[in-house]
């Protein structure tokens, strides 16, 4: 009898079961294009600064455009397959540093975080600014070097012998160092030879231009830990808390007690000052016409007011003929940086340069520069030329 009850019941049952049914709602799938949705603003690259190509010499490329972020953070840009480093922006304009690419005919991309689509402009160029320079073909790992204005580079090495390198990138046997004293430095001296000075001793040391051993030419005062030739052909040196030492162009010496509170690194002349780094500061002084005096030292720079360098050590500087001091330390990653002109602080070719290439740098007689990459170990160190994009200023 209950299984009648349940077969008489059942369609009355389903019957309730359709009605429910059909008073539900079925939610379909929401539509993938929504014609009301907000892409943000779609970037637009009108030009790149410098046009067409970034020559050496170029440290920051200005993207122009609209539909930029004004937050930095909120721009990422490509050159080629390179990301590089954005500084600054606007709503249109971005500026970059030189990205870690060479080549023609790469694309510049913009992506702005929260807009779709991406700015694009194609056909750019970016010029190499360094490669491992000179079959050095030397004896012994390269101490010091010198550069004279037809680009012949003079190594000195462990072994005491001197190496010319010629503007083929040849390498030959040049003289040597016959001074019984440590190495000190080697210069290029305004008449086509080479001089050197002695670690802990005062002579002057001279190879003639056609090569040979070294001859002591004359004394400095003082032992210089390194020297440079000014306008007049003068030898000026600064050394350990003893102030300037110079031989004048007669072979006459003259000693003035400005920087004798500094041990010196390094030393260069330019426009009428000489230049002194110590570990962590570039001071200059102007010597008087007749090499008896010199004004108080003046601080171009402290490395502590670098940003990123603090704790860096000064090895070596250069100034271009603009006025900029390109300065190399023993920092690992990106060892040089620049002290503009106008005495701020900027990046020099960031993110591009070997690590740990830190060393001697001199310069050529145009706008390279080379690099004794010092701080490598022995069997590693090279020449790296680099270009500068602007000669070196002038004596």
């Amino acid at each position: 009898m209950n299984h009648n009850v349940f077969i008489k019941r059942l369609p009355l049952a389903l019957a309730i079961l359709a009605l429910a049914w059909a008073g539900c709602e079925y939610d379909t799938p929401a539509s993938v294009w929504n014609p009301g949705a907000d892409l943000g603003t779609f970037p637009e690259i009108t030009g790149v600064s410098p046009d067409g190509r970034a020559a050496a010499g170029v440290h920051s490329i200005t993207i122009n455009g609209q539909g930029f972020a004004p937050d930095a953070s909120k721009n990422t840009v490509f050159v080629g397959t390179a990301r590089a480093e954005v500084t600054a922006a606007s709503a249109s304009s971005i500026t970059i540093l030189r990205p870690n690419i060479t080549g023609e005919g790469l694309a510049v991309k913009v992506l702005v975080e929260g807009a779709y689509g991406i700015g694009q402009l194609p056909g750019y160029a970016v010029d190499a600014v360094s490669r491992m320079y000179g079959n050095k073909n030397v004896t012994g790992f390269i101490q010091f070097m010198a550069v004279d204005g037809a680009e012949n580079i003079y190594v000195l090495t462990t072994t005491k012998s001197v190496t010319k390198i010629d503007a083929t990138e040849t390498g030959s046997a040049f003289g040597a160092n016959k001074s019984k004293k440590k190495n000190a430095g080697i210069v290029a001296g305004p008449d086509g030879a080479v001089y050197l000075n002695e670690s802990g001793g005062t002579a002057l040391n001279r190879i003639p231009p056609e090569g040979g051993d070294s001859v002591k030419l004359a004394d400095f005062p003082a032992s210089p830990k390194w020297f440079d030739f000014d306008a007049n052909g003068a030898a000026v040196g600064v050394g350990d808390k003893s102030g300037i030492q110079i031989i004048l162009s007669d072979l006459t010496n003259r000693s003035i007690a400005e920087f004798n509170d500094l041990t010196a690194v390094y030393v260069h002349c330019y426009n009428g000052s000489v230049y002194v780094a110590d570990a962590t500061s570039v001071w200059k002084s102007t010597i008087s016409a007749d090499y008896s005096s010199a004004t108080p030292k003046e601080k171009v720079f402290d490395i502590a007011d670098v940003a990123g360098y603090a704790d860096s050590k000064i090895l070596s500087f250069v100034m271009d003929q603009d006025g900029n001091l390109i300065v190399c330390t023993n920092k690992a990653v990106d060892p040089m940086f620049q002290i503009l002109a106008d005495g701020t602080p900027a990046p020099f070719y960031k993110g591009i340069l070997p690590e740990s290439c830190g060393g001697q740098l001199v310069y050529g007689g145009g706008r390279y520069i080379y690099l004794n990459m010092q701080q490598l170990p022995a069997a590693d160190r090279d020449i790296l030329r680099i270009d500068a994009g602007r000669n070196e200023a002038g004596k």
